[in-house]
């Protein structure tokens, strides 16, 4: 069975998350940090075979009209790399909130927990998931 993989697109970090196109649960892979995007695209790219993805979902930045913004252009020329790298149909989906929502959730998590042993992970992924969930969710609609 072929994968979904979300892409949460930054140009410090990469948010990544995997979901089965039947079970369709989003699963969180771990952030790709501190990497050159030509790096970015080799990890993605073999992701890809490793895990059997047929689609990858990258999130874009809509504003609250649903217009694109600025960086919407950086994303969709990042996206036509992936495209080109993996072989895989590339589609996009509005995250906008994704990544605030994503801290909100982490901030959650880290609740209750001390100083020395809060997560320092990202919301990378996290955000990625909401991407993911959203996508999943008017694909079954």
């Amino acid at each position: 069975m072929a994968n979904i993989l979300a892409i949460d697109y930054g140009t410090k970090r990469v948010g990544l998350a995997i979901a089965d196109e039947k079970l369709r649960i989003p699963l969180p892979l771990k952030t790709i940090e501190g990497k050159r995007q030509q790096e970015v695209l080799e990890i993605i790219s073999h992701l890809c075979q490793e895990k059997d993805v047929s689609r990858i979902v990258i999130g874009l930045p809509l504003s609250f009209n649903f217009e694109e913004t600025p960086v919407c252009k950086d994303i969709r020329e990042f996206g036509e790399k992936v495209k080109r790298v993996t072989n895989r149909e590339v589609v996009y989906e509005n995250e906008v909130l994704t990544t605030e929502a994503a801290k909100n959730i982490n901030r959650s998590l880290d609740r209750g927990k001390s100083r020395q042993s809060k997560s320092k992970s990202h919301f990378d992924s996290q955000a990625a998931i909401l991407i993911l969930e959203s996508y999943l969710k008017k694909a079954t609609s």
